[in-house]
């Protein structure tokens, strides 16, 4: 197991696409579409929408799918990519240790992850995402890559970061960092499958500040080797 995964490969999806448009009409009829699958995916599944509901639904032909799209996973493929961007884009999620602390950086990426993920539509969409890489394991490759991996990857060259200046001892930042996102994965859990995020007695923040003070006393400064 790699002590880092700063430099995971993560595949491009747009060079993977058959044509990108190039012009203001293309760029807006591509956008429409996406819009319309991830509307219509969210409600009907994958297989209960077929490439004329998503024409009937946005107008123009199925040949602009085939065309920016390839096919209908072309264009699921490509759904993924613009909500992940999205995410990064939105929650602007900690990428660098900079001059805080590292416990308010954990405390600050849990919270922001634990509020993105309990929005309805981003519970439809890791749905969605389950379903369909159970018959397509390429499509649950993608999602990782563009999501938890490039999440764990920032996370790591903090951790790094955080292992350099002293603030603690994290000789295998890989393993640390997913070590911290375990506690988030229950939460995920309990979403997938219709729970609440958290029992009904436990606080959001109490839970986040037991596993972060636990965190951080495994990798307190003091354990580092003296030589």
């Amino acid at each position: 197991m790699p002590d880092t995964i700063e430099n995971t490969q993560i595949h491009s999806i747009a060079d993977t696409m058959p044509n990108l448009p190039q012009t203001k009409r293309g760029i807006d009829r591509r956008e429409a579409l996406l819009a319309a699958a991830d509307e219509l995916f969210l409600q009907h599944g994958f297989d209960g929408v077929s490439l004329d509901s998503l024409v009937a639904h946005v107008g123009g032909s199925k040949a602009s799918i085939y065309q920016y799209f390839g096919c209908k996973k072309g264009l699921l493929v490509a759904l993924v990519q613009r909500r992940h961007e999205c995410f990064f884009g939105e929650n602007a999620m900690p990428t660098e240790l900079g001059t805080s602390s590292v416990r308010e950086v954990l405390m600050d990426t849990a919270l922001k992850l634990y509020n993105a993920v309990i929005q309805p539509d981003k519970i439809a969409f890791m749905r969605l995402i389950v379903r369909e890489s159970q018959r397509d394991p390429e499509i649950g490759r993608i999602a990782y890559e563009l999501g938890p991996a490039r999440g764990q990857s920032t996370m790591a060259k903090i951790l790094t970061d955080a292992d350099a200046r002293g603030d603690i001892y994290c000789p295998h930042p890989f393993e640390s960092t997913v070590m911290f996102g375990g506690f988030l994965q229950h939460i995920k859990w309990r979403i997938l499958i219709g729970l609440p995020p958290l029992e009904e007695n436990v606080s959001v923040d109490d839970f986040f500040e037991f596993f972060i003070d636990r965190f951080l006393a495994a990798h307190h400064p003091s354990h580092r080797p003296v030589h």
